[in-house]
C-alpha cells in the first residue's frame, strides 16, 4: 500500500549453513529483498542455504589472526589477513601444513569447499651490530647479524691506534659491552682502548741506572731523571749511545710509541784551591 514489502531473512539455530537471500526461482537466478508495491495474489519465494565452512588458525605463537572464519561456496575472493602479535618475529603467511612447507596460502578463492585449517610462519627479527672505529681508531672491520633471542658472539677482530690497545667493546656512553650480546636491539660498537705502556732505561758509562721515571704512555709529559753523584756533573740525555747531537731533558705527550733508552755520561769536576 505505501511502498515495496520488505523480506526478512529468517535466523536458524543452526551455524552449520548460511542463508544467502530469496529468489522468485528454484534455480535461484532471480535474488529479490522486497515485494514491489503493486504486486497481488499469492507468491512463493524460495530461499537459499549454502553449507557454511569454517576457516581455523593455528597462530603458532602469535595472538591474532586478522581474518575471517568461515566462507561459502559462493563468497567472494577474499585475502587472509597478515597475523600478529608474536613479539621478535615478522609474519611469513600461512600455509595449509604443520611443516610450513609448499607455497604459503594468500586467499580463498570463489567457488572453494571444505574446512580449512592454516598454520602461521614467523621468521624472527634480525638485529645490526654495527663496529665503528670511533674518532681515533683505524681499521675496518664488517657488521654482524644477531638473530632474536639468539645470543651473538662479538668480533674478535680489532681496530688499531697508535699507543692503545683495545681490549673489548663499549656503546656510545662508554659502557662496557661483552660477549656474547644478548638484547635483540641494533646496537652500534666502540674499541674500549687501554693505554700501553712503555719502558725508560737508562744508561750511564756504559751501565744502567735504577732512575725514575722508567715508564711512560703516549699521554704522559716526561721529564727525564736528573742524576747526582758527589765529584761528578752529570753530562745529559742523549738517544745514541755515542752521546751526539742534541742533549734531550724529556719529551712531550705522543711523542715516542715505543720503549726509549738514553745516554748520559759523567764528568769528572776538580776543586781548586
Amino acid at each position: 500500500k505505501n511502498g515495496n514489502l520488505s523480506i526478512y531473512n529468517p535466523t536458524f539455530a543452526s551455524s552449520e549453513y548460511e542463508f544467502v537471500g530469496w529468489y522468485w526461482d528454484k534455480n535461484y537466478t532471480q535474488r529479490t529483498t522486497n515485494i514491489p508495491k503493486g504486486a497481488f495474489g499469492d507468491t512463493t519465494l524460495y530461499g537459499k542455504m549454502l553449507k557454511k565452512y569454517t576457516i581455523e588458525y593455528e597462530l603458532n605463537g602469535g595472538t591474532k589472526a586478522n581474518s575471517r572464519t568461515s566462507y561459502t561456496s559462493e563468497t567472494a575472493t577474499f585475502a587472509l589477513g597478515v597475523a600478529e602479535g608474536r613479539e621478535g618475529y615478522s609474519f611469513a603467511g600461512w600455509f595449509d601444513n604443520e611443516n610450513l612447507s609448499g607455497v604459503a596460502v594468500t586467499e580463498i578463492p570463489q567457488g572453494s569447499t571444505g574446512d580449512k585449517k592454516f598454520y602461521a610462519k614467523w621468521i624472527p627479527n634480525t638485529y645490526t651490530v654495527t663496529y665503528d672505529a670511533g674518532k681515533f681508531g683505524e681499521g675496518s672491520i664488517d657488521n654482524g647479524t644477531k638473530t632474536h633471542d639468539v645470543d651473538f658472539e662479538l668480533s674478535t677482530e680489532k681496530f688499531t691506534r697508535s699507543g692503545y690497545t683495545q681490549e673489548g667493546w663499549e656503546n656510545a656512553n662508554g659502557d662496557i659491552v661483552s660477549s656474547p650480546y644478548t638484547e635483540n636491539a641494533d646496537i652500534t660498537l666502540y674499541p674500549h682502548w687501554t693505554l700501553d705502556s712503555y719502558t725508560i732505561t737508562y744508561v750511564i758509562d756504559g751501565e744502567p741506572a735504577a732512575l725514575t721515571p722508567d715508564e711512560f704512555s703516549v699521554e704522559d709529559n716526561v721529564t727525564l731523571a736528573a742524576p747526582e753523584m758527589a765529584g761528578y756533573t752529570f753530562d745529559g740525555w742523549y738517544l745514541d749511545d755515542g752521546m751526539t747531537g742534541e742533549k734531550v731533558t724529556g719529551f712531550g705527550a705522543g711523542e715516542y710509541t715505543d720503549n726509549q733508552t738514553f745516554y748520559g755520561k759523567w764528568i769528572r769536576t776538580y776543586t781548586i784551591t
